[in-house]
């Protein structure tokens, strides 16, 4: 994946583990993240050329995109917007899961709730902030190279991630910084983060991505 830019702001907090998935980890990505890039562009120039999502990945696993909560058809018509939301899911069962499909047989069931472009989306490049939700098996299989390379995240899902993650964490062969310092769990879990965006990454300790 390319690295999205650096003029991010949050305060950084890393993990590493010898687990490679964390209990939580998947919650936290189906929750949602954000991620500081370049909006103004479709939602194919978000994925495959900022995010660096493998295309024949992006056409055959994952199944269902929604954009601000619309299923989406075509990635490369629709416009992702400063503060936008994108969620990717491989499929899902039953008639719920063909209707939402991507390009699939029963999408013109839902046309009424699909995405559609309107005037004044297209506003031209620029830096903005985007969350992403992942959901099932893609969260497994995407999930770590995003926190491998780092995500914002709000201070309560953090805390939440932290507690779900505590039976793993305590084990002293896991190390945690806050600022480039080593810390603990308990401190992290005691520490006031309000209203305070964090940036986490998380690692495993062999260098491959947790």
């Amino acid at each position: 994946m390319s690295q999205l830019s650096e003029n991010v702001t949050g305060l950084p907090i890393d993990v590493q583990s010898r687990e490679m998935v964390l209990p939580g980890l998947q919650s936290l990505l189906s929750k949602g993240f954000s991620v500081q890039t370049q909006v103004g562009g479709s939602l194919s120039n978000l994925l495959r050329d900022q995010l660096g999502i493998d295309p024949d990945y992006l056409k055959h696993r994952v199944q269902t995109l929604f954009l601000n909560s619309s299923p989406v058809d075509d990635v490369e018509k629709a416009t992702v917007s400063d503060g936008g939301m994108v969620a990717l899911s491989a499929a899902m069962p039953g008639l719920v899961g063909a209707t939402m499909r991507k390009g699939g047989f029963y999408a013109k069931l839902r046309n009424h709730i699909s995405h559609q472009e309107r005037d004044g989306e297209k506003v031209g490049p620029a830096m903005g902030v985007v969350t992403i939700r992942l959901f099932n098996v893609v969260a497994k299989e995407l999930g770590p190279s995003f926190m491998k390379r780092g995500v914002l995240v709000d201070n309560k899902a953090l805390l939440s991630f932290l507690k779900m993650a505590a039976p793993v964490l305590t084990s002293p062969e896991n190390r945690l910084t806050m600022d480039g310092k080593k810390t603990s769990l308990p401190v992290l879990l005691e520490k006031d983060f309000p209203g305070q965006t964090v940036w986490l990454t998380i690692q495993a300790v062999d260098g491959k991505s947790a």
